[in-house]
């Protein structure tokens, strides 16, 4: 059964399953309700991996933007156990704070593991641990 109803000036059918979820009763929209959640994760799950990437690089740029000096940046990356060389390369470097955040000297002495001792969350490892929650099989 279709229904005729105007949606900003102009005419158009509705069948049932086209309706908005506020008219929808019932079982009908608890369903489409789950599946509209189902699908936004699905979509921007692809997503987590290269915003988590993004919220590194981000720190990493405000931590060298915090050491200000090519002193203390050289003695902050050396800390970390990146070599000498490399450290001063990336200290007295003329590219701008986001640039120099993806710099390999960089990388290596702000890698995954200091991240994880700052306290910072992957969003990707996240979704895992709540998708195995979620699904009791275990499977993905």
């Amino acid at each position: 059964m279709e229904r005729f109803t105007s949606y900003l000036g102009r005419s158009v059918y509705l069948s049932k399953k086209r309706l908005p979820l506020r008219q929808r009763s019932g079982k009908d929209a608890q369903k489409s309700e789950e599946a509209i959640v189902v699908r936004f994760i699905a979509r921007y799950k692809a997503h987590l991996k290269r915003l988590d990437e993004w919220i590194r690089h981000k720190l990493r740029c405000i931590r060298l933007k915090q050491c200000k000096r090519a002193k203390t940046i050289d003695d902050f990356l050396i800390s970390r156990g990146v070599k000498e060389f490399g450290a001063w390369m990336l200290a007295l470097s003329d590219k701008g704070w986001w640039r120099m955040a993806i710099c390999w000297s960089d990388h290596r002495g702000m890698n995954l593991e200091w991240f994880e001792q700052q306290g910072l969350v992957s969003l990707s490892q996240r979704y895992e641990v709540f998708h195995l929650k979620r699904n009791s099989r275990g499977t993905k």
